[in-house]
């Protein structure tokens, strides 16, 4: 789920600001195969720990935000 929320804001970040996803939640269980129950969970989680923000129903995610959503999938990995 981070990995595509990373590509996705790469994707869509304009001018270095923040990236706001174009993908609903319905799309974003469909590609990866999951439920939009554990799409939520994950945003929810990723959201509290100050990854991304939601505003008027849409992900944003800063350019620090992304930074470190990159840093914490790299640490997972490397375990």
């Amino acid at each position: 789920m981070a990995s595509l929320l990373i590509q996705l804001a790469q994707e869509n970040t304009v001018d270095k600001k923040a990236a706001i996803i174009p993908l609903k939640r319905q799309h974003m269980a469909e590609r990866l195969g999951i439920s939009i129950r554990s799409v939520n969970r994950v945003i929810k989680r990723l959201r509290e720990n100050h990854y991304l923000s939601i505003a008027k129903g849409k992900i944003v995610i800063e350019p620090e935000q992304l930074r470190r959503l990159m840093q914490a999938v790299d640490q997972f990995k490397q375990t």
